[in-house]
């Protein structure tokens, strides 16, 4: 009965908090700011895979409830960052060229934008790579190349810094 109540909880906190008036108020039409947005328009427009609200409620909750590994994600990506001042700098400039409108104006990264800044999504790979488990073996799932090199399946992968 405890968990039952606890969990009606979470719901009502997901949908007062963090959902708001979105799910009423977001059209076809709008960019999507963030997670919760693409999930709004995927439940309320459509797409592949189709999903009902309520699997996208437990999608929500289990992001949500995954924010101590994101935070965790976050302090080493900045503990990173912090060391690598050219980085920041390059992040930085492509942030400012894909968001500019300007006059010295800029709007807020969307989602869409992950395609136009490849070396900011390179870096969170990057970050990704080194925090990753070292238990969790390194090896490619199938014949491929990288910058020329062919690696085979099963292939032992070294550690390679794409930054």
């Amino acid at each position: 009965e405890k968990i039952s109540r606890l969990a009606h909880e979470i719901r009502a906190f997901v949908q007062e908090r963090i959902v708001g008036d979105r799910l009423e108020t977001l059209t076809a039409d709008d960019e999507p700011q963030d997670y919760v947005e693409s999930l709004i328009k995927q439940v309320k427009y459509g797409g592949e895979p189709a999903l009902s609200w309520n699997t996208a409620l437990f999608a929500l909750e289990d992001i949500i409830g995954g924010h101590s590994a994101v935070a965790n994600f976050l302090v080493k990506a900045l503990a990173f960052l912090v060391k690598e001042p050219e980085v920041q700098e390059r992040i930085q400039a492509e942030i400012d060229s894909t968001t500019s409108l300007g006059n010295n104006t800029w709007r807020k990264v969307c989602i869409s934008d992950r395609n136009m800044m490849p070396y900011t999504e390179g870096t969170v790979f990057e970050v990704i790579r080194m925090i990753a488990s070292a238990i969790v073996p390194r090896v490619s799932n199938q014949n491929s190349s990288v910058n020329g090199r062919c690696m085979d399946q099963l292939m032992k992968l070294p550690g390679v810094c794409v930054i």
